[in-house]
């Protein structure tokens, strides 16, 4: 299809209802015009399917509106608990061209937000619009009330971390983006010092009754086709007439997977290195991959990353084999939890073989190691064989039951 189709939405109240048809509400045009898009956006972030996109982004909390930097008016203006940022720039899509501006545009805001320190971002939200268009102050102050969730000293660290580094999540908010993603790598390829990543995302909005104001049915939808690139990021720390050579991925390496997918996985990796030391991040990358090369995938999370094998008898579940943290720690007890039977059918046997190779690898370093107990990650590295043959007795008898699931008449 040319255009993209929504059908139209129906309210069910009961099994026997008639159902309520409900009728889409303009945006663009009033009085649902792009100021209250902003409005809608600033009192619900969690309208942004940031979890979906880069999980390490979330959960969102509004600092400003029309933030002022040398690139222009930020339109909304994020952060969350960990001290990362997002940016969403609201489009009323009305030609090609506008489109193309806007991704121009939010990719430039994050150029202009990376050469800042917490101190020029401090002071551009204090002179921020907000809400009842009057100056906003203390937008951040504020946050450091909850001490729990906001650390001062550490999210100040981690804000002026990101905004050198140019770590930022892009958000572009329209309503009915057709634009071709393809268009963005040219933006995106000419700003390869930053870390951004950038995502489009569209805002239907539904009425019960034609006219009305509320209530609303919402339906955020982030667009599906995205963009690979490979983009070399170099920090150069050298006196000058020095030359400087810069390596890209090969295509090997890219078919491997040993290139950055996601802006998370990457914070991730830092968060880890902060943590321990740049050594264990290396050594836990290569495990990472040997355990890709047993079939595993990855999901990502905030602050996790779980490896995962796919049912290979087509269930589409996926069993959690080992999580690990931003803190170096591994847990392994997820496929204990599970109800076998329910799933592919498999025996929980073999969960019970697994766990019995883990104890056996880990009865000399923990007394009484149980399925779910924290181990550290450098065991696993320094015992990276003995893991990985338990790994691989978790996955052959799945795989050889699927298969022989397949062979029955």
């Amino acid at each position: 299809m040319e255009d993209r189709q929504h059908c139209t939405p129906l309210l069910l109240t009961d099994r026997n209802s008639k159902g309520q048809q409900l009728y889409q509400v303009p945006v663009g045009k009033p009085p649902f015009n792009e100021a209250r898009l902003q409005e809608l956006l600033a009192l619900h972030p969690e309208l942004l399917p940031v979890s979906e996109i880069e999980p390490a982004f979330s959960p969102l909390f509004f600092l400003g509106r029309e933030v002022p930097c040398n690139a222009g008016s930020i339109d909304l203006f994020f952060t969350n608990p960990s001290g990362y940022m997002t940016i969403v720039e609201t489009k009323l899509w009305s030609n090609p061209e506008s489109r193309r501006q806007a991704v121009a545009q939010v990719v430039d805001y994050a150029t202009s937000l990376s050469n800042w320190n917490f101190d020029d971002l401090d002071n551009a939200l204090k002179k921020a619009v907000g809400e009842d268009n009057k100056k906003a102050t203390n937008s951040i102050e504020r946050l450091f009330e909850d001490e729990e969730l906001f650390d001062q000293p550490s999210y100040i660290d981690s804000v002026s971390r990101n905004l050198s580094r140019g770590n930022f999540l892009l958000i572009i908010v329209g309503n009915g983006i057709r634009e071709d993603l393809e268009r963005i790598a040219d933006y995106m390829q000419k700003t390869p010092g930053l870390h951004y990543t950038l995502a489009l995302v569209e805002m239907n909005i539904y009425s019960l009754q034609e006219g009305s104001n509320y209530p609303l049915y919402i339906q955020p939808r982030t667009i599906a086709k995205t963009v690979e690139l490979v983009r070399a990021v170099v920090d150069i720390k050298a006196p000058p007439n020095i030359s400087v050579q810069v390596e890209v991925p090969s295509e090997e390496e890219i078919k491997k997977g040993k290139t950055r997918r996601k802006l998370t996985e990457q914070i991730f990796y830092d968060e880890l290195a902060n943590n321990s030391n740049e050594e264990l991040k290396e050594q836990l990358k290569d495990l990472m991959q040997s355990l890709y090369d047993l079939g595993l995938v990855s999901v990502w999370r905030s602050s996790s990353v779980s490896m995962r094998l796919p049912d290979p008898g087509g269930s589409g579940y996926k069993f959690t084999v080992i999580v690990f943290t931003v803190s170096g720690s591994a847990y392994t007890g997820w496929t204990s939890r599970i109800s076998w039977p329910e799933y592919g059918g498999y025996d929980k046997e073999i969960a019970n073989d697994y766990h019995k190779c883990l104890e056996a690898l880990f009865n000399d370093k923990y007394e009484e190691y149980t399925p779910g107990d924290p181990v550290p990650v450098h065991i696993l590295i320094e015992n990276k064989k003995d893991f990985l043959n338990c790994v691989k007795g978790f996955i052959t008898p799945i795989i050889k039951a699927a298969e022989g699931k397949t062979e029955e008449p």
